[in-house]
Formats: structure tokens, sequence, C-alpha cells
């Protein structure tokens, strides 16, 4: 399972910090499972091969992370690794749901499975996202 998150901010760290620490359950339950991309709101990190934890982990921040592409974008992210899985964690913006929703209904319609804990989205789309995600086979999850 190929899996990138979006928003690698205090949710997002925690996130790769839980898999790390649950990485032996993790490859039992599915051998295959791999990182693929991390994105923030200044760039991203991806690899075919699957990110090493570690190393993002490590790196200080995902800025300084070698594989960093500054100035990319969460969509770009999403269209290079087609991730099986994603995590949407990008703050949460209550007015409008972005953009957490643009990144949300892209996945969808890529056919990725979504788990988000942004309610912005949710709170503006629900419907229309849950709709989306029947249509294409997929899991919402939040």
């Amino acid at each position: 399972m190929d899996v990138a998150i979006v928003g690698y901010g205090f949710l997002g760290r925690n996130l790769l910090t839980s898999v790390v620490e649950k990485w032996s359950a993790i490859k039992a339950v599915d051998p295959y499972f791999r990182l693929a991309g991390v994105s923030n709101s200044t760039g991203y990190a991806f690899s075919p091969e699957g990110l090493p934890l570690h190393g993002v982990l490590d790196s200080g921040g995902l800025e300084h992370y070698s594989g960093f592409t500054l100035g990319g974008t969460s969509l770009e992210l999403l269209d290079k690794c087609s991730p099986d899985l994603v995590v949407e964690l990008t703050p949460t913006n209550i007015v409008d749901g972005e953009p957490g929703l643009t990144h949300i209904q892209h996945s969808l319609r890529m056919g990725s499975h979504v788990v988000t804990a942004n309610k912005g989205p949710l709170a503006h789309a629900y419907w229309e996202l849950n709709a989306e995600a029947q249509k294409h086979g997929v899991m919402l999850l939040y």
C-alpha cells in the first residue's frame, strides 16, 4: 500500500512517529506498505520506492529533507505518487474548507482512499465527498 501524508505539521509528524513505532505490526499486516510522499504548505518529498521514515523524521523539518521539492504542491505530489491512501491533515479552514477540500476531492477522484482529521472540508461538502467516494469505490474516513 502506497500512502501519502498531505499536511506535515503537528499531526503529520506525530502520525509518522506512530508509524515508525508500530512498523513491525504494520509490515506484518501489509508487507508492501510504504510512505510514497509527504507534503506541507511549502513543498513535498516523494520517492516511488518509498521514503525512509527515519530520514524524514530526523531531518529537522520536511524542508530540510534531502529529497524535498521546494515550491511543489500537494496536488502535484498526489499526481506523482497515485497513492492507495491519502491522509489529509492540513489545518482546518472552517470558512471554505480549503485547501483540504481540494485535496480530498482530488484524491477520491483518483481512486485513493482518504482519512482526514480536517473538519473544514466535511463541514462544507460532506454529502458531495461521500458521494464521490462511493462513485469511485473508495473509503472516506474521518
